[in-house]
């Protein structure tokens, strides 16, 4: 029996590796990041199908898991819902294969759960990486939009201007151009019919973003008047950032204590008791 897992345990390494060695993509950052923008998912593989047909079976909801990948991808980082999904089976696949040869204590099939979330929380790490790089960005898009305004560019070219702009933020801003190009939308909203920069930015699902997009929609329809209102508003948006960027400061110093308690507490306990239970469980056991 031990041997079937040893070989289940091998041959799950091995498809693991192999998907390992798949993913990797000998190309720049920019032209990675524009190509799974531009194609969110390339052709699946073995791993992507049968990890796509494990999906329907999760209770997760495939808009924002789907709209993670999305995220990632914009980062620069190759991921597909199929692939997250198969690489959870065989993390925790490959855990319990290796509890069940060395016949390890029930409290570590914990661990099993937490092996097969992995991937999952790798995926919305880097979601959540590129939305920190996009509201990061979005202060210094807006005084470049508000400073091309200023030199009598109209709304259009001064999104094209700052969709050049490298990063995250430039390759969502080239979507909402592109998008504008391949439909009947006009890229500024025109009652009756909403833009396509703010269709584009709505589907993001991050408020900085939409208020951005918002607000230079807003602008583009007041002619003249909007080069001092995009100037307002760059400054509002740098203010604002300003402020969150104090506020987690303040908010670090509590939000590491717990992590520094377990870090350090936990070690010390099992360096204390441990030493002390080891010789009771010998006497019990006797």
């Amino acid at each position: 029996m031990q041997t079937l897992f040893a070989l289940l345990a091998a041959l799950m390494g091995g498809v693991a590796i192999a998907s390992m060695v798949s993913a990797i993509r000998l190309e720049s950052a920019p032209n990675r990041a524009l190509a799974d923008f531009a194609q969110n998912e390339s052709k699946p593989d073995l791993l992507d199908r049968v990890g796509q047909r494990l999906w329907r079976y999760l209770p997760l909801d495939p808009a924002r898991w789907g709209l993670n990948v999305e995220w990632a991808c914009l980062a620069g980082k190759h991921y597909s819902l199929g692939r997250v999904t198969a690489n959870a089976l065989l993390y925790g696949g490959g855990v319990a294969a290796a509890l069940l040869i060395a016949e390890a204590a029930p409290l570590l099939w914990l661990t099993v759960p937490a092996a097969a979330a992995l991937p999952f929380i790798n995926l919305r790490a880097a979601a959540n990486e590129a939305r920190t790089a996009a509201e990061r960005g979005l202060p210094e898009v807006a005084a470049l939009v508000a400073a091309e305004l200023a030199a009598n560019n109209p709304p259009d070219k001064a999104l094209q201007r700052a969709a050049d702009t490298a990063g995250v933020l430039g390759l969502i801003l080239k979507g909402a151009l592109a998008e504008a190009r391949s439909s009947s939308r006009p890229l500024f909203s025109r009652k009756p019919l909403k833009g396509a920069l703010v269709v584009w930015v709505e589907r993001w699902r991050l408020p900085s973003l939409l208020a951005f997009g918002s607000s230079l929609d807003l602008v583009a329809g007041k002619g003249v008047a909007g080069e001092a209102m995009m100037s307002r508003i760059a400054q509002g948006m740098s203010r604002e950032y300003r402020e969150k960027l104090l506020k987690r400061a303040e908010a670090l110093e509590s939000n590491l204590v717990l992590p520094s308690a377990i870090f350090f507490f936990v070690p010390f306990m099992a360096a204390v008791v441990v030493p002390v239970l080891l010789p009771l469980f010998e006497t019990l056991r006797r």
